[in-house]
């Protein structure tokens, strides 16, 4: 649902709205409206289909963050890690392979989110999906 809406506005703002936004004058209004009307006009096994669609991107996306996040604990566990502990490059080794994790631990966080968010949107709780769960 996001997506289709975030996409919309791409493709529909004015030159002028874009320079609003880049100076922080811009104001949502007209277009975001128009984003949602745009939605809520498609067909409703259409708005289905692109939540399943949406869902099975999402589960993919979290499922590479959490093997990369896994990929780098098993590399800084590894005993025949690529540095010697006193090397000088070691602390600079560790300190990136310790950002992969954050960095991917909080991707996947974020995806579980919104993997919640859309599997409520698709379990009917939009206006006329009731009756296609």
């Amino acid at each position: 649902m996001y997506r289709f809406m975030a996409e919309y506005v791409q493709k529909n703002i004015s030159n002028e709205e874009m320079y609003d936004i880049q100076y922080g004058e811009y104001c949502p209004g007209e277009l975001e409206e128009l984003a949602v009307n745009a939605y809520f006009d498609i067909p409703i096994l259409t708005r289905i289909e692109l939540h399943k669609q949406m869902l099975d991107e999402l589960q993919n996306d979290k499922a590479i963050a959490e093997a990369k996040e896994a990929a780098a604990i098993s590399a800084m566990l590894d005993e025949n890690t690529p540095f010697d502990t006193d090397s000088p490059i070691n602390h600079e080794y560790t300190a990136f392979m310790n950002g992969l994790v954050v960095e991917n631990r909080t991707k996947a966080e974020r995806l579980e989110h919104e993997i919640e968010e859309e599997e409520q949107w698709r379990g009917g709780h939009e206006e006329g999906a009731e009756d296609f769960k």
